[in-house]
């Protein structure tokens, strides 16, 4: 009939028009620039713990501790940090009076001039560049009163928001803020070296001059997004690291430091390294924060970068085991172990050079073991002090050779009135070691043996170990105390009295 042709008809037209006006809708929305919102910094409240979790950290530190987060998001990752947990490590962090510096303060540390650096100095970083800098992470810095550095590929680069990556209008009103630093990153892909299947491999001249090469256009494209200057490199997380992702920074940064400023490392995790004044020698040191470290382990780690004098209470540093438990309490250690173990302080043993270690052992009476007190342990070696029942021995690790410095067997008769030695058969000895340069005195029960040590080995923390074949064991380092050392002898080279090696500090039990 004529008038359901009409009504069909207009219904048709009407459908037409509908399509043309949402088509039309969506090419006026997707030609307009886009922002995505930011969104509100989320509200944290701290506990009585997480207020006293970095009230150990020293102030007037002259490194600073540089930090790296992923991503932080509600999305699910190892690398992930939630909104949450980064608001509570800056509200923790501002608290106990750290402040952010920039890069150009930075570089000029590690260069070697002279940065008049606050009390608590630090430096957050940021990989990737991600979208939830723009819309999560500078709202919180805004808040809290931090700057940060992104670091991007201009490959990477959004065209438009919202999408996962930043866009350039995001990092120009982000570097336009005066809260972030803008560096360059290029995906692993294209900075390590080429080994692909069908390919002649790179050599190492081909990989500097292709990988300076990249870096240099990509520095250059950066800044046109930018708008200003990219004056800082990054090296990337490794996925599954490879000899070639663990060796390509060392290898390359000769190449990049004429390039850049600033040349950070990888994010690392475990115990911190500070970038310090002349640290421009190898890449800048970065300490990974991820969804598994809380605020806790924030203030361990950060203390384990501390570049001080060892404290006189040595428990009131970080421990960790390797090999069997390791319980620590005030002044006392106590490690259980069968077969091998060592209790090892993780900190910076750059100024633990000349001091005198006290401690009493308590162990199982006659018991098949042998316990070890190491010293100087650091990159370079360690001295090893081993106390059994057939006697003392002193051995070093120089490199990857070991050395026996001095043996003293428990059988030899070393007092005037003929009486033997006797080691760990009564439960207990009070131990004492000294170090004052290259020589290194020890003590255990009425025995006294000394030897010089080798040059190579300036520095180092300390360890405590048990060796424990037979059967499980434990062993009680107690009355643990570090003090300076008398003046060392004449005959010591590179001796020094113990005022010059006074702690100006101790940290305080946590």
């Amino acid at each position: 009939m004529p008038w359901r042709l009409r009504l069909a008809g207009a219904a048709a037209a009407v459908l037409t028009l509908g399509l043309l006006a949402s088509a039309g809708y969506g090419f006026v929305l997707k030609s307009l620039p886009y922002h995505t919102p930011q969104l509100p910094p989320p509200d944290v409240r701290l506990t009585a713990a997480d207020l006293a979790s970095l009230a150990s950290y020293p102030a007037g530190i002259t490194g600073v501790p540089v930090l790296t987060w992923r991503d932080v998001s509600h999305r699910q990752g190892d690398l992930v940090t939630t909104p949450v947990r980064f608001a509570s490590e800056l509200a923790v962090l501002r608290r106990d009076g750290f402040r952010s510096i920039g890069l150009a303060a930075l570089a000029a540390l590690a260069a070697g001039r002279y940065v008049a650096l606050p009390a608590r100095p630090i430096m957050l970083t940021f990989d990737d560049g991600l979208s939830t800098d723009w819309t999560t992470v500078d709202p919180i810095l805004r808040r809290y009163g931090f700057t940060a550095v992104v670091f991007i590929s201009p490959g990477n680069v959004a065209l438009k928001s919202p999408s996962y990556f930043l866009t350039s209008g995001e990092l120009r009103a982000m570097a336009a803020s005066g809260r972030w630093d803008v560096g360059l990153q290029i995906p692993d892909e294209r900075a390590t070296l080429s080994t692909q299947a069908g390919r002649a491999p790179e050599s190492l001249t081909e990989w500097r001059e292709r990988t300076s090469a990249d870096a240099r256009r990509a520095q250059r494209a950066l800044a046109v997004l930018v708008g200003s200057p990219v004056t800082a490199y990054a090296w990337p997380v490794a996925g599954v690291p490879s000899v070639s992702d663990t060796e390509a920074p060392g290898l390359l940064y000769p190449v990049l430091r004429r390039i850049f400023a600033a040349v950070f490392a990888r994010p690392a995790s475990g115990p911190a390294s500070y970038v310090v004044r002349g640290s421009a020698r190898a890449p800048l040191p970065r300490l990974e924060i991820t969804a598994a470290t809380s605020l806790r382990a924030l203030s361990t780690v950060l203390r384990t970068g501390v570049p001080s004098p060892p404290p006189a209470d040595p428990s009131t540093l970080p421990w960790r085991a390797e090999g069997g438990r390791c319980q620590v309490t005030h002044r006392r250690v106590v490690l259980t172990v069968r077969g091998f173990g060592l209790c090892a302080i993780t900190a910076d043993g750059s100024q633990w050079r000349n001091y005198q270690l006290r401690l009493d052992l308590r162990f199982v009476r006659s018991a098949d073991i042998t316990v070890l007190v190491e010293l100087r342990v650091a990159a370079a070696g360690r001295v090893e002090v081993a106390i059994g029942r057939s006697g003392v021995s002193i051995k070093q690790l120089a490199g990857r050779r070991w050395s026996v410095l001095r043996a003293v067997a428990a059988h030899r008769p070393l007092a005037a009135d003929g009486r033997t030695l006797s080691f760990l058969r009564t439960g207990a000895l009070p131990v004492s070691l000294r170090l004052a340069g290259r020589v290194l005195a020890v003590r255990a029960g009425k025995v006294t043996l000394s030897v010089r040590v080798g040059r190579v080995l300036e520095h180092g923390v300390i360890a405590l170990g048990l060796v424990s074949p037979a059967a499980r064991r434990w062993v009680s380092f107690r009355e643990l105390r570090i003090m300076p050392p008398p003046c060392a002898p004449a005959s010591a080279v590179g001796g020094s009295c113990g005022r010059t090696s006074s702690p100006s500090f101790w940290l305080p039990r946590p």
